[in-house]
């Protein structure tokens, strides 16, 4: 059975010598992994970096655990992200998010636009680049299913478990500081194509981006562990 479909590359791993195993996230099946196999002498497949955008050829039966990509190229070049060490840090965060939170072989046509346009935004930025992927970790829960609140008020706090900006200060430990619900509110109130007006300092950033992983944590009921915050935070430092 051949069929063909659109992805965005979320991880890969190296396969024997000369193949990837590459988990996508694509428009008709939702999350998915296929095997990639590389030419002659070694050499493994190339143009699949993470938040890489492809459209493929792959093949396989039913009873198949893991079909293969028998042809791909390219749907978009991404030469911003690829050129840039800044967007290529928030796409390697970016990717690693999505592998650890999308795992639903089930299409979602609104996810799947949110991510795809999300990638050519962020290799077409030209400035507000640092809070690029704090804009997208906040607005990737709506299409996740978790509602977000309206704008917050400057003393109020951020309450995980009902979803709401609060004056009282929450009894549990699931909910943001204030300094981290204004950023919240500033973010879900903005635009991806204005986040430069938002004026953060690394270490800003790196605290707000600590307390959307508590989000997802408790959303997801799981410890939502990355390697990539650490890389962010050396480059936006």
């Amino acid at each position: 059975m051949n069929y063909k479909l659109k992805g965005v590359v979320l991880h890969t791993v190296k396969y024997r010598d000369n193949s990837l195993i590459i988990y996508l996230y694509t428009d008709l099946y939702g999350r998915k992994s296929f095997l990639v196999r590389g030419g002659r002498r070694g050499k493994l497949p190339a143009g699949l970096h993470p938040l890489s955008l492809i459209e493929f050829e792959a093949n396989g039966g039913r009873k198949s655990e893991l079909h293969c990509i028998s042809e791909y190229h390219r749907t978009k070049v991404l030469d911003g992200i690829i050129g840039d060490v800044r967007k290529n840090a928030i796409a390697l965060f970016a990717g690693e998010l999505l592998y650890r939170l999308l795992r639903d072989e089930q299409a979602d046509a609104s996810l799947f636009a949110f991510v795809f346009n999300s990638v050519c935004m962020l290799d077409e930025l030209r400035a507000g680049v640092a809070n690029f992927h704090l804009h997208f970790m906040v607005h990737l829960s709506r299409y996740l299913g978790f509602s977000m609140p309206d704008k917050a008020d400057d003393d109020t706090w951020f309450d995980i478990k009902s979803g709401r900006f609060t004056i009282l200060r929450p009894l549990h430990p699931q909910f943001f500081e204030k300094e981290d619900t204004l950023i919240l509110s500033r973010l879900l109130n903005c635009p991806a194509s204005s986040v430069s007006e938002i004026e953060l300092s690394g270490e800003q950033r790196h605290k707000f981006l600590a307390a959307m992983l508590k989000f997802y944590s408790f959303r997801f009921d799981c410890n939502i562990l990355l390697r990539s915050p650490s890389v962010l935070h050396e480059v936006f430092i």
